[in-house]
């Protein structure tokens, strides 16, 4: 399996909670899924590895409720270049700094971080969960 690294709070109500995860790409993994957030978070993340013909049978997802409160989470996937990210807690204490590259991924579900470009021609997908409200109602910096 590729590696994931848990990156937890020290703030005492939180301690222990999982804040990110850094998932490191192994092309060598062996086939099949392993979920990377739990059943509870918004943003829903996981690996896959797959052989060729697998099928996912045609589906579609269904409206359902959701809390009124929700954090953003965030996800990044590397597809080309270098990024090192760092890690925050809830209280804004640093963490962590990992370097994410091609195939690995970073997820945020709580906590803080930010992202500085390595090399030129970076290319990444980027999600969050939603909707989106606009900067002001969406983020505090740091």
């Amino acid at each position: 399996m590729s590696q994931i690294i848990e990156i937890k709070s020290k703030v005492s109500e939180n301690a222990g909670r999982v804040l990110h995860k850094v998932i490191k790409l192994n092309a060598d993994d062996a086939l099949g899924r392993a979920d990377v957030s739990d059943t509870a978070d918004p943003l829903q993340v996981a690996f896959l590895q797959a052989p060729a013909e697998k099928e996912f049978p045609a589906h579609k997802h269904i409206l359902k409720d959701q809390p009124s409160k929700v954090i953003t989470q965030e996800a990044w996937v590397i597809m080309q270049g270098a990024v090192e990210i760092s890690y925050f807690d809830t209280d804004d204490s640093f963490l962590a700094k990992h370097i994410i590259n091609p195939g690995d991924c970073s997820v945020t579900f709580g906590g803080g971080h930010s992202y500085r470009v390595l090399s030129a021609g970076v290319q990444a997908y980027e999600f969050k969960s939603g909707p989106y409200n606009g900067q002001k109602k969406d983020k505090a910096f740091i």
